[in-house]
């Protein structure tokens, strides 16, 4: 309950109509979780899950990969890391020495949980979102490319919005998938790509 983070503020002013919350990092999880109970707009509207989405169905029936992120007591020690350094957060723990490289060799800097992990196709075919905007630092394209053109059709999803920044080497084949799909190109910005279906 920040009253300068930006995201906060969207958060409070924002009429809410079902929407569906997916977060990996179980500290971020249980803000957004209690924020969702804050807010009279968003009350019984908001379902909020501590998962992380992955492409491969071996990661979800063998072993979810380990989720890392900044260590909270880390953080509470060095009130200089940016101010949203707790919501930094990735299976890939070389994604978050990237945002803080200097802290690399600093012990206790990152911290990891074993999460629930669910497969995008399969999240969408049970949660049935309208829309879909993802930001899994730099695994956006490889989840949109896993997802079959028939699941976007019977989960009834009407417009994407991904980053495409962070994984430009496969952001062609992403997107050329999801227009495959009867999608096509709303806006392309610097970092993300919106996406909607085309009628008919």
């Amino acid at each position: 309950k920040d009253e300068n983070d930006a995201d906060y503020q969207k958060w409070k002013s924002q009429t809410w109509d079902r929407t569906i919350l997916v977060e990996a990092n179980p500290f971020v999880y249980r803000d957004l979780a209690a924020a969702a109970t804050t807010f009279p707009a968003s009350f019984g509207n908001v379902e909020v899950y501590n998962w992380g989405v992955v492409s491969k169905a071996t990661q979800v029936h063998l072993a979810c990969p380990s989720f890392y992120f900044i260590n909270r007591t880390f953080i509470e020690n060095h009130p200089e890391l940016p101010h949203q350094a707790d919501q930094i957060g990735s299976f890939r723990m070389a994604h978050i020495i990237s945002h803080l490289h200097k802290y690399k060799n600093e012990p206790h800097f990152i911290a990891k949980a074993q999460i629930q992990c669910r497969l995008l196709p399969d999240m969408l075919a049970e949660l049935r979102p309208n829309v879909l905007k993802l930001d899994t630092e730099g695994l956006d394209c490889n989840l949109i490319k896993a997802v079959p053109c028939r699941t976007w059709q019977l989960a009834h999803v009407s417009s994407i919005v991904f980053e495409w920044k962070h994984c430009p080497t496969v952001a062609a084949r992403a997107i050329w998938q999801v227009v495959r799909c009867k999608f096509e190109i709303a806006s392309f910005g610097e970092e993300d790509v919106h996406m909607t279906r085309v009628e008919g």
